[in-house]
């Protein structure tokens, strides 16, 4: 018995940009091979910055009453 499963795959518009994207990063990287003298540098760019504000929390009286 033939079964959908069974029929070539379709060339769908998400497979056909993954595909590209794909093609893309490897392009990318071939081109600019990662150097370890800039590995520090790279983790601080990537890192989270400090926060300019203070986080938002309730009220003193409040955090009390539910403790």
């Amino acid at each position: 018995a033939k079964r959908k499963l069974d029929n070539p795959r379709q060339l769908t518009d998400w497979r056909l940009w993954k595909t590209v994207a794909d093609d893309l990063n490897a392009g990318i990287k071939a081109c600019f091979p990662v150097d370890a003298r800039f590995a520090d540098d790279n983790i601080k760019s990537l890192s989270e910055r400090p926060r300019k504000r203070t986080l938002q929390c309730l009220p003193s009286p409040i955090l009390a009453l539910l403790n």
